[in-house]
């Protein structure tokens, strides 16, 4: 629910979101960065915003795009 609140308020605010992907990390670090390194792949320069639900979650997404050599 923390997910979809966040998007709500940034579409209420007019700003334009677009939905590439969901999943659920389990809290967990290394789930969340296997997780974004696949969605790197997939989605490559599309991705704008990752929203965690948590600080293992974020850091992992974060790793992820370090080890690919793209700005977190």
């Amino acid at each position: 629910m923390r997910t979809e609140y966040s998007v709500e308020a940034l579409q209420q605010a007019g700003v334009p979101v677009e939905k590439l992907a969901r999943c659920n990390a389990d809290w967990q670090r290394g789930q969340a960065k296997l997780r974004m390194a696949q969605w790197l792949r997939e989605f490559g320069g599309s991705i704008e915003l990752v929203l965690a639900n948590n600080d293992d979650m974020a850091l992992g997404a974060i790793d992820a795009c370090l080890e690919a050599g793209s700005s977190p």
